[in-house]
């Protein structure tokens, strides 16, 4: 899983556009991309809950 910060920012203030954290995650075989705010916290706990279920479902598949 590939995490991209600065959600909290305007689309043409961030330094990596969503679209490119898409395709570098896509282009490595990850699971998935998500973007988090540790400003605001928004996605945090969520995206700890992806990372969780991708490592059990990992290590249930072995």
């Amino acid at each position: 899983m590939l995490v991209g910060s600065k959600i909290d920012l305007e689309e043409d203030q961030r330094e990596v556009p969503r679209e490119h954290g898409i395709d570098v995650a896509e282009k490595n075989s990850m699971a998935s991309f998500g973007e988090i705010s540790s400003k605001t916290g928004q996605n945090v706990n969520k995206t700890f809950e992806v990372l969780t279920e991708l490592t059990l479902e990992r290590t249930q598949n072995r």
